[in-house]
């Protein structure tokens, strides 16, 4: 593997110190990078060097936060060429200050404070095979304690590491492939979500690489990881979803039992004469029942569960309020099969759910007369009670073909479609990882909103919803909507509270 460091040039147009005794930002630095490996945030693979060549990209933006208050963003004057480094210019309206500083890259995942800036591995989507565009965004960099007093030094650390997996397949496979769910072995929860202080903020059973629509024929697939993720020499078990079927899964040690470290690119080979995946397909063939009950939480340990909740919460015969229910399985909905949400607005979801930071995959399909779409349908919270959605991952496309809107509000989206909240609502650690396209049958007379994580989450009088370390990432696309249907990239909020610690990177297009 290719050792390369650089060594970043000196800053200029350096301001007077502040009124507070500490050093004001300047206007330019100059920012490189210190790694072991090139993997930098534009991508190319060097296939007789194994690594990945990046670069810096006009535009990019890091978070300079002061040591005493405040943070100032920097915006990259040019494209950096050969590992170069580059000129970043001061954004207005910065305020940080103090005598030294931490620096973070990409500034859109940084927090306000250094120490609410996390490193968030979920929702990765790689837009076709052997595409590396996606890297840019999990291509954590971080420097602390930087004086830009004298800053000829500064160099950004990497955070994340590469897993670059090559896939065995004869070209029809590789366009077939939609997913990537690495877990380990024995079943333990990967740290997926860690503060920039390297403390795990949440954690998830697997971690998911959803392909989007793929049309190279070269069956290779990048995954950035966090080096606290995995043990050194333990293997890793990688699950890989074709269409058509529940996927294959191959048992494989990376990195030839070193430990992980950030920067390096490890390569390995997967095969598709792997054994099944380690997940229960949900389909037409289902048949519903009834969960087991642990310590007063229904265990949702197969598809049947599932479709018993569904059942049962929507003909009205069970209520959900007040009760706890747990994913404890990954499951995949098959493209083929009608997805019923649960919860209906007669008989509505009321429960907590915790997913288990499992995650549920294939595709949710929706015809016809349809109010409500998502994982979730319809969810009350009564006054004075509490519920929650919590550490659920929904690696899913959504699929609307001729939808008829009803009279009143319509909601298609990933994972919660409409939430009327009297009491407190909790919906954390929560991810959605996909394509939703939904072509109505007419343009919608009455309104209608697409999004990803939450449709239409109305807090009442008194009411208290939450939204924190969710994310969002794909694409939303709408036909024949007409001028009532509005999308969103996260979610339509009626009187809630800005998500906390979360954000949504998705596309939006209209025919």
């Amino acid at each position: 593997m290719l050792i390369a460091t650089i060594i970043a040039a000196a800053c200029s147009d350096s301001l007077e110190p502040n009124s507070t005794g500490g050093s004001q930002l300047p206007q330019t630095i100059t920012l490189g990078i210190n790694t072991p490996a090139e993997t930098r945030l534009s991508h190319e693979y060097d296939a007789n060097a194994s690594i990945l060549k990046v670069n810096w990209k006009q535009g990019d933006v890091v978070r300079v936060f002061g040591a005493s208050t405040g943070y100032t963003d920097y915006t990259a004057d040019a494209d950096g060429t050969d590992g170069q480094p580059v000129a970043f210019t001061a954004m207005n309206g910065g305020t940080a200050s103090g005598e030294s500083f931490n620096i973070f890259y990409p500034a859109d995942k940084a927090g306000t404070t250094w120490d609410a800036t996390t490193l968030n591995m979920l929702g990765q989507i790689q837009t076709d095979a052997g595409e590396t565009a996606h890297l840019a965004d999990y291509t954590y960099l971080a420097k602390k304690a930087v004086d830009l007093n004298d800053p000829s030094g500064v160099q950004m650390e990497h955070q994340t590491a590469i897993i670059r997996f090559d896939v065995g397949v004869v070209p029809i496979q590789a366009k077939q492939i939609r997913s990537l769910t690495l877990s380990t072995q024995d079943g333990e929860s990967l740290n997926t979500l860690q503060g920039v202080g390297e403390t795990s903020e949440g954690t998830s059973k697997q971690l998911t690489l959803a392909v989007n629509a793929p049309n190279s024929e070269t069956g290779v697939f990048y995954m950035a990881v966090l080096p606290s993720m995995l043990d050194a020499g333990k293997p890793i078990c990688i699950s890989l979803v074709r269409i058509g079927d529940n996927g294959l899964s191959n048992l494989v040690t990376v990195g030839s039992g070193k430990k992980y470290e950030a920067g390096y690119v490890y390569n390995t080979q997967l095969f598709t004469s792997g054994t099944n995946a380690n997940f229960s397909k949900y389909n037409d063939y289902t048949t519903s029942s009834e969960p087991e009950i642990v310590d007063g939480v229904y265990l949702i340990k197969k598809p049947g569960n599932l479709k018993w909740l569904i059942v049962n919460v929507n003909n009205g015969s069970h209520n959900s309020a007040g009760q706890k229910y747990k994913l404890t399985v990954d499951l995949y909905i098959d493209r083929n099969t009608p997805w019923t949400p649960i919860g209906t607005e007669a008989n509505p979801f009321s429960g907590s759910f915790d997913g288990g930071g499992h995650t549920i995959s294939g595709q949710m399909s929706f015809s016809g007369a349809t109010q409500y779409a998502g994982l979730f349908g319809y969810v009350e919270i009564k006054r004075g009670t509490t519920a929650s959605i919590t550490n659920l991952h929904i690696a899913a496309d959504m699929v609307g073909t001729d939808i008829e809107t009803t009279d009143a509000r319509n909601t298609y989206v990933g994972i919660l479609g409409y939430l009327e909240n009297w009491g407190t609502f909790n919906l954390q650690n929560c991810t959605y990882t996909g394509a939703i396209d939904f072509t109505f049958k007419e343009a919608p007379q009455s309104v209608c909103y697409v999004g990803t994580i939450g449709g239409n989450l109305t807090a009442m009088g008194g009411a208290t919803t939450t939204i924190d370390r969710c994310q969002a990432i794909g694409s939303i696309k709408t036909s024949n909507g007409g001028d009532v249907c509005f999308t969103y990239d996260f979610c339509y909020r009626d009187e809630t509270p800005a998500p906390t610690n979360s954000y949504s990177q998705i596309t939006t297009t209209k025919d």
